[in-house]
């Protein structure tokens, strides 16, 4: 057998790890998972699926899903604050085997029975979840919620002290199908981490082989600083954390003016995102507005198609 000196090894390794390809990391779905205190009763005691008369731990979980996905299970586990799971639990699909945490979507519990997935979804969804209180867990508790979806493996950890307000999903405003396509509103300042996008879609299924969408924006003359975020149709919407958008500006002074482009070679309906910095005051408000338009490569209107050739609209999530 031959055998290469010790030397040769190493930079052959280096080569051969070089050589294999990088995986990209995919987005989180768990957006947001909040502690909304004991304030309702959804499920009892161990596998009991219906009210017991004492107010359940109650948790929001938000998830951004891109593509429908089916939620085969949640679960939520007593933790210390690294995430190491202490011995509580609660399971909303084997909970004959625990406690169950009853997971609530639009009101309607969806796993009455064990055994059940959650459902199938796609964008942005809330679900309020319940564990009945065994009495024994002390206040400030840390919490890891499980999300098993597509087959993956979510998780995050919260710290229960101060119940949060609910959850809401991003309002989406739809503009005209007109091009140029204007539009103006009020931008709100998010908490630290987090968005609360005013969104605008901008149908550009009518350029099916695409272009160069050119966005002017102006800021108001307000106290608050400015964020603008666009998204793709595919694209879930963040909730929390650095937006994967395919254009951005942030931190924009009053009355700024400044472009955003984007090139595109099939149409879609895009979204345009605009929201305070996470550097104002939560809640703080200034005012924008907007002209879009889509020009070809060489800097020259384009026309829209209406008729004879086909677009791909699709419902934006």
């Amino acid at each position: 057998m031959l055998k290469l000196p010790a030397a040769f090894l190493l930079p052959l390794l280096l080569l051969c790890a070089c050589m294999i390809p990088a995986v990209a990391d995919e987005p989180d779905p768990i957006q947001q998972f909040v502690w909304r205190g004991l304030i309702a009763d959804r499920v009892g005691q161990a596998a009991m699926a219906t009210p017991d008369g004492a107010k359940d731990l109650c948790f929001q979980a938000l998830l951004a899903l891109p593509a429908p996905t089916t939620i085969e299970q949640m679960n939520i586990y007593l933790c210390d604050e690294r995430g190491v799971k202490l011995g509580e639990f609660w399971l909303s699909k084997d909970y004959h085997h625990g406690w169950i945490l009853g997971v609530v979507s639009n009101g309607k519990l969806l796993n009455d029975a064990p055994g059940k997935t959650l459902g199938t979804y796609t964008g942005p969804v809330i679900f309020d979840l319940h564990g009945a209180d065994s009495g024994r867990i002390p206040a400030n508790s840390h919490y890891l919620l499980e999300v098993i979806a597509g087959g993956k493996t979510s998780t995050k950890i919260l710290k229960a002290d101060t119940p949060a307000a609910a959850l809401s999903l991003p309002t989406v405003a739809q503009e005209t199908a007109g091009w140029p396509i204007t539009g103006n509103g009020t931008l709100t300042a998010p908490k630290h981490g987090t968005h609360d996008y005013r969104l605008h879609v901008l149908d550009a299924t009518v350029f099916p082989n695409g272009g160069v969408l050119t966005i002017e924006f102006e800021v108001g003359k307000g106290k608050r600083l400015a964020s603008v975020d666009l998204f793709g149709e595919k694209q879930a919407i963040p909730t929390a954390g650095i937006p994967a958008s395919l254009a951005r500006a942030y931190d924009l002074a009053p009355g700024t003016k400044m472009r955003l482009t984007h090139a595109f070679t099939q149409g879609e309906r895009f979204r345009l995102g605009f929201e305070g910095t996470w550097f104002s005051e939560a809640g703080s408000t200034n005012t924008y507005n907007f002209t879009a338009r889509v020009m070809t490569p060489d800097g020259k209107p384009a026309t829209p198609v209406t008729t004879g050739q086909p677009t791909t609209p699709t419902t934006p999530g």
